[in-house]
């Protein structure tokens, strides 16, 4: 075989070469058959782009100078012209806002591929036009802002698959890494003096906060250390 062979899987880019010997009065002539088809003489290696995908056989022997005939041999194989299937998972919570959406830097993305034939030899990604980085695990999404990710599956006789996951142009492509800005304010009587503020009893304590990307949730808080509550007003 010549070309791309995991046992007796070859690719569509493969090409079967047919060899004889003979020590004494030589090779005269090599005749092959495939699928059980008339054979014809062998002069060119047999090239998989010209079969179809899936299970084959080809038969073949040689006839020396003196018309000596060898016994048939036979060479079942398959030929394997389909890339790996990348299928992509995000774990994780993610916000759904004006048709984006938001992921944050907890989010891990899991890549999976599948093959029908001669299985999976490797995946790898790419962030933002980067090099391609084996991919062995899920991993977390570490830039901000837009993010172009891109996934490239290789079976074991090399075809191979190229896919963005998320790009530009997906509505899940923002990464919001950013917490969202808070503030506060007193709203009645208030004095500070150098690190403290003092207020009185019937002061009131308000808190806002606002967020430019997935948007803002809700404000919890605790006096004292105690018990958190959510703050409604």
């Amino acid at each position: 075989n010549e070309g791309d062979k995991h046992k007796n899987i070859i690719s569509g880019r493969s090409g079967i070469t047919l060899v004889s010997e003979d020590k004494l009065s030589k090779i005269k002539q090599i005749y092959y058959s495939i699928d059980q088809r008339n054979p014809k003489p062998y002069n060119t290696p047999i090239k998989a782009k010209y079969l179809n995908e899936g299970e084959h056989s080809i038969t073949y022997y040689s006839i020396d100078q003196v018309k000596n005939e060898e016994k048939e041999n036979t060479f079942n194989f398959y030929v394997d012209k389909t890339p790996p299937r990348i299928v992509d998972e995000l774990m994780g919570n993610t916000y759904v806002a004006q048709g984006k959406e938001y992921l944050s830097g907890r989010n891990k993305l899991k890549i999976i591929s599948m093959d029908n034939k001669s299985g999976v030899k490797e995946i790898r990604y790419s962030v933002n036009d980067g090099a391609f980085e084996i991919y062995d695990k899920p991993f977390r999404l570490s830039a901000s802002g837009r993010l172009k990710i891109q996934a490239l599956a290789i079976d074991n006789v090399n075809n191979k698959k190229r896919t963005e996951i998320l790009s530009n142009s997906s509505s899940r492509s923002h990464v919001d890494l950013s917490g969202p800005n808070l503030n506060h304010s007193f709203k009645g009587s208030s004095f500070t003096s150098k690190d403290t503020t003092y207020i009185t009893n019937d002061t009131k304590i308000k808190f806002s906060g606002n967020d430019d990307q997935s948007g803002f949730k809700k404000i919890t808080y605790n006096i004292d250390g105690k018990t958190e509550k959510e703050y409604k007003g």
